[in-house]
């Protein structure tokens, strides 16, 4: 996806691989960086990117351009939702997913749903992003895991306990990761 992160991270040439994306059956926000020869300046970028975009949704000079970004997203969602009532196929699988969900299905619900993004304020966004992406640079709210070969993991340890958005990181073998009768499979293998 082209933007703002595209061009701090994947544009640059630190990583091919980046992203935010919402994991809301979890209860998180999850934010990656993958194949990347330099994971602390691609972490770096994104926390520089994301602090921006933040600064740049309380600005007051950027409040016409945002409200035309807002305004489009708002279209761009409600077309998704109307694509997915627009076949009688996409109908059903609607109404199998809310039932699998135990939400109740109907065209009450989706006017509802409708309404509720035609209502969403810039103050809405910035309540949000606070809550959910924000998060994702504040120590003792987030979970980090890095997977790298071992002969470098202490040396990018440190980079990122020493840079401009820090993690912390603790060792992990990988006995604490994979339940002891798989592990104890594999072995014998």
């Amino acid at each position: 996806m082209e933007g703002p992160l595209s061009d701090a991270i994947r544009g640059s040439g630190l990583a091919y691989g980046y992203g935010i994306s919402n994991q809301h059956w979890k209860g998180f926000i999850r934010a990656f960086i993958a194949e990347t020869s330099s994971p602390v300046s691609a972490w770096v970028a994104m926390g520089d990117k994301i602090m921006e975009m933040r600064e740049e949704l309380c600005s007051a000079e950027a409040e016409p351009s945002l409200l035309m970004d807002l305004d489009t997203a708002k279209a761009i969602t409600l077309y998704g939702l109307s694509c997915g009532r627009s076949t009688p196929e996409w109908i059903v699988r609607g109404a199998i997913r809310d039932s699998a969900l135990g939400v109740p299905s109907s065209p009450s619900r989706d006017r509802g749903l409708s309404e509720a993004v035609e209502a969403v304020k810039l103050a809405d966004i910035i309540t949000v992003f606070d809550a959910y992406v924000m998060p994702l640079f504040q120590e003792g709210s987030r979970i980090a895991v890095l997977t790298c070969s071992s002969h470098i993991t202490s040396e990018l340890t440190e980079e990122f306990k020493t840079c401009k958005h820090p993690i912390n990181f603790e060792s992990c073998t990988g006995e604490n990761l994979v339940p002891k009768p798989i592990l104890d499979f594999v072995k014998k293998m």
